[in-house]
This record gives structure tokens, sequence and C-alpha cells, in this order.
């Protein structure tokens, strides 16, 4: 079954990137969330890549959700993964949650998809690995969403 496109209005500033913006409205709308749990923590983590998710939700130092965001500037439904994040996707989704933003930067025509387990949505053929090639130094996988 695919997972339902929620609507949301994304506009940044010039000196963001669409990523960086997407990064930082994702962090502060799961702040919002949680915010009647003041012991659930959200923290973003990957401004430097060195981690294969971008945020982390935890509470007591235990860790309760990655969350990987993902963007395009259209209405495609296709998006890359390195093998790493690929990798660690799959072998930590009881705890990892990946939102995929299209039309990122178009304000009211952004929506967002909650992929909840990429294992899952490949084995019913939802998602469907579209490529693979090596950039500069990782394998770079194209994955697309199926409408």
């Amino acid at each position: 079954m695919t997972p339902p496109i929620k609507k949301i209005s994304i506009s940044f500033p010039e000196q963001f990137t669409i990523t960086d913006h997407a990064y930082y409205t994702f962090q502060d709308g799961l702040k919002k969330k949680h915010e009647d749990t003041p012991d659930i923590k959200v923290e973003l983590c990957n401004e430097n890549e060195k981690n294969p998710y971008d945020i982390i939700i935890y509470k007591a130092d235990k860790v309760l959700t990655y969350v990987e965001v993902k963007t395009t500037h259209n209405q495609e439904r296709t998006f890359t993964m390195s093998e790493r994040e690929f990798k660690f996707a799959k072998e930590n989704q009881d705890q990892y949650q990946l939102y995929l933003i299209t039309n990122a930067g178009a304000g009211k025509d952004s929506s967002y998809t909650e992929i909840e387990s990429i294992d899952k949505l490949l084995q019913e053929k939802t998602l469907k690995i579209t490529s693979r090639k090596f950039s500069l130094y990782w394998l770079i996988i194209s994955i697309t969403l199926n409408k």
C-alpha cells in the first residue's frame, strides 16, 4: 500500500539550501509534536554528514527514532540514498523513519510522504530500486516510490 501524501508549506530564506531547510523544518515540526513530553529530545545531527540519518529522537539517552529527510525539486517521487544510508535504514527499520519531501521550496505546493519501512515497501513493490551507480566515494541507490 502506497503511503499517503501530506501537504505542507516549505519556502525558505535564500541563505538556506532546500535540503538545509527541510532538515530544520522537520526538526522544528518533530519538536512541536513532542513538546508535551519534555523528556523526549529531537536533535539535528547530520550537518557534517557523519551519520546515515539527519535527525534523532531520544528519551533519556535511549534512541526512539532515526529520521532521514530526502527532498526533490519537483513532483518526482524518486530519491537517492547512499549504500550506507540504505543499509542503516534496513538494519534499524524498527527505529527508522524516512520523509520524502516533493516540490521542496515551492511553498504550498510542497508535500511529504512518510515512509516507515523501506524493507517492507520494497517487498510489496511500493518502493523500487531504479538504479545503482557509483559516485566519487559511495554506491548511490536511486529509489522510486510508486504512486
